[in-house]
């Protein structure tokens, strides 16, 4: 089942249209193989009662020259009846074993397949009429159905079926794909409400009835009311992380920016909206292995030089309900100026122990 799944189009308009098109061959294949079977059949029979009715009528000719021996009325008699796009071949074998026989030379068109030519020949059957006169036997009459003629009849009348088939199978197609695509064309507007809620605008449209179902109106509706919700609640976020002194950024699992503030994008000298969609180890190379692995808790107090600028890195893991990781949220801060002085202490430290160590190498002198 699954691998079968895996084979399926991934567009609901593909598949649509896949079961449309699979169920559509399967009742015309199925209406064409039952027209198909009854035009052989009635061919057939009406090969074999024509046959049985020639015969007849041939018998009185036949045995009106047999009696008296004459075998050129038999052989034009028999000329005549091959004539007769119905048979192949007519003979005549009188009680001695001579045989009169004529054979048609020529082959109709189109030229049916060797298959369908064997099959008819199977289920046709050799004519056999004794001539009997007086109560006295003089022969038989043997007549052949031209079965390559009733076969390429067969076969121009499914030519005919399969060509109407596959053009009712390709219009029908037609029919159906421009409404589909134009109803379910209007799922497009789904995958545009995530490049609108990125940029900040998103509202799907309403559509008027005439152009999608009703289910699609009522899903853009619901839509509309998500997106305005989310759009509401990006707005708070968004006065809540400007009203905060350091960069906060919110990553999603794939180490995309999903929300900024404007200190953060000033520290990286970009403004926030052009921030949010960007990987943040293309932004903060410097954090790539740290974000790659955040532990379970995350991290803090990682620092690290940009420039004139010495900036330190927070990051605390995110987790849904389930407990599983969903993102982190990323802070940076500023610290140039904290650097600064925390240097300027270590050297002043540093200074007073050397200056220490330095009077008591000259008192360890003097008291000596």
């Amino acid at each position: 089942m699954l691998r079968f799944a895996a084979l399926l189009p991934r567009s609901l308009l593909s598949r649509v249209m896949l079961l449309y098109v699979a169920a559509l061959v399967l009742l015309v294949l199925s209406g064409l193989g039952a027209f198909l079977a009854y035009v052989a059949r009635s061919t057939l029979d009406d090969a074999e009662v024509g046959s049985q009715a020639m015969s007849a009528l041939l018998s009185p000719a036949v045995s009106d020259a047999a009696v008296i021996g004459d075998y050129d009325t038999i052989k034009r008699t028999l000329d005549r009846t091959i004539a007769h796009p119905l048979f192949e071949r007519a003979a005549f074998i009188d009680l001695k074993g001579a045989r009169i026989e004529v054979t048609r030379q020529d082959h109709p068109s189109p030229t049916p397949p060797r298959w369908l030519v064997d099959r008819v020949a199977r289920e046709l059957d050799v004519i056999n009429t004794p001539i009997v006169v007086g109560g006295r036997d003089y022969g038989i009459t043997r007549l052949h159905v031209w079965s390559e003629r009733i076969a390429a009849d067969i076969w121009q009348v499914m030519r005919l079926g399969l060509l109407l088939a596959l053009l009712g199978l390709v219009a029908g197609a037609m029919l159906v794909w421009w409404p589909l695509r134009r109803w379910l064309g209007q799922l497009a507007r789904v995958q545009a409400l995530g490049v609108q809620l990125q940029q900040g605008d998103a509202r799907l449209q309403p559509v008027s009835s005439g152009e999608a179902p009703l289910e699609f109106q009522r899903t853009f509706e619901v839509l509309n009311q998500v997106a305005a919700s989310l759009q509401a609640e990006r707005a708070q976020a968004a006065v809540t992380l400007a009203s905060i002194a350091e960069g906060v950024a919110a990553v999603n699992r794939g180490g995309e920016v999903v929300l900024a503030n404007p200190v953060l994008g000033s520290l990286l000298g970009q403004p926030s909206q052009a921030l949010l969609g960007q990987p943040v180890a293309g932004l903060l190379p410097e954090l790539a292995d740290g974000l790659q692995a955040p532990g379970e808790t995350g991290w803090r107090g990682r620092r690290f030089e940009r420039g004139e600028q010495v900036l330190e890195a927070s990051l605390t893991l995110v987790r849904d309900e389930q407990g599983e990781a969903a993102g982190v949220v990323l802070v940076l801060r500023n610290v140039t100026e904290q650097q600064t002085l925390e240097n300027q202490l270590r050297a002043e430290l540093a200074a007073r122990a050397h200056a220490m160590q330095t009077m008591s190498e000259l008192l360890g002198s003097a008291g000596a």
